[in-house]
């Protein structure tokens, strides 16, 4: 039935290329990387499936030059979703989390220890610093978690902003967790990552997903950076000395050389991504909030139905796959839904679509 089809899909997290589905739900650069990398790959493929790969501390070294820090402050994972709960594995302090955000950073936390710091619609879903830090200091709070580019809300939390939460938090000795999976997609690109002032700031651990902004999701690439040497070195020690698969490491020995191709997809991205939110606002009923990233999150009017609904009736009867964002911690969770960017035809299908489903709906309820 549709409703098992839906519920089959979300909970495979992925994998979605192995059925008739235009999957607007997942968040990839559609745009890269470039048919010379995947090439170079193909015409390797015996080498890739039979050989071993180097082992993580030399593929820390060249990535860290891609990105000009420490290589000391650096580990390749596979994928953010590795790292999120190495870092905070043992912690007995509080933390602290705007919401709505990554389920993955409450999923390995004990509850207990969740702190969600409510962000608010009324304001854009903006962080407010100051709120955010007397939160996180009457609490006695360990962690504050920071996703900007927020997910699912889109938004960008500005770089003084976010620095001034960093050194804030230094003050009452908690760790800052800085999820930048998106910040390439931002205008000015990586202008506003914290990536070059790590050693400025101990308590700073960076998180950064190469899967979703390089196009690479199969491959399971994330990055942690950071000068808090005792972080880096418990996580280091939890992994495996071969963490990273030889197909992982091909593409990142290749990726270096591409740099303005990245650079282009994301301008690209961006152009695609307003374009997508210009168009899903012209649409009655939906409210779009403005975004930083490679999708956009709306809130949906009662006159057209809950998140729920329409995620299953556009999977139904158009084959394309959404975000229902019901499970978010936030208010009227069930009235919001994510769209990704998957390029300008597919983005204006999707419009088209979710146009023609309201419509349906609109006149099922009208019978």
């Amino acid at each position: 039935s549709p409703a098992e089809r839906l519920a089959a899909l979300s909970s495979r997290h992925g994998g979605f290329w192995r059925y008739p589905v235009v999957d607007h739900c997942l968040l990839y650069n559609f745009h890269y990387p470039p048919r010379k990398i995947i090439d170079h790959m193909a015409g390797r493929l015996d080498f890739l499936v039979r050989e071993y790969p180097s082992a993580q501390r030399p593929i820390a070294a060249f990535v860290a030059a891609y990105y000009g820090v420490d290589p000391a402050h650096l580990i390749v994972a596979n994928g953010v979703s590795e790292l999120i709960p190495l870092v905070l594995s043992g912690t007995t302090r509080p933390v602290v989390i705007p919401t709505p955000s990554f389920n993955e950073y409450e999923a390995v936390i004990d509850p207990a220890l969740v702190r969600r710091f409510a962000l608010r619609a009324e304001e854009r879903f903006r962080v407010d610093p100051d709120r955010l830090l007397a939160a996180a200091r009457a609490c006695d709070a360990g962690h504050i978690v920071l996703v900007t580019p927020n997910n699912p809300t889109g938004n960008a939390v500005p770089r003084a902003d976010v620095e001034r939460i960093v050194i804030g938090a230094a003050r009452f000795g908690a760790r800052v967790i800085l999820d930048e999976s998106f910040v390439d997609f931002q205008a000015g690109g990586r202008e506003a990552s914290l990536m070059s002032d790590l050693a400025a700031h101990p308590n700073l651990v960076l998180l950064h997903s190469l899967s979703k902004a390089h196009g690479v999701g199969g491959l399971r690439l994330g990055l942690l950076a950071s000068a808090d040497a005792e972080t880096v070195t418990r996580v280091r020690k939890a992994m495996p000395i071969w963490n990273i698969n030889a197909f992982a490491e091909a593409y990142l020995r290749l990726f270096g050389a591409f740099r303005q191709e990245f650079r282009a997809s994301c301008a690209r991205v961006r152009e695609e991504t307003q374009a997508l939110a210009r168009a899903l606002a012209t649409i009655d009923g939906v409210t779009v909030f403005p975004t930083d990233a490679n999708f956009v999150f709306c809130r949906l009017a009662p006159t057209i139905g809950t998140a729920p609904e329409i995620t299953a009736r556009l999977l139904a009867d158009e084959g394309i796959l959404i975000k229902d964002c019901s499970g978010k911690a936030m208010e009227d969770a069930d009235r919001h839904v994510r769209i990704s960017s998957r390029g300008s035809g597919d983005d204006a299908r999707l419009v088209a679509a979710l146009r023609r489903v309201i419509a349906s709906m609109q006149a099922d309820a009208g019978r």
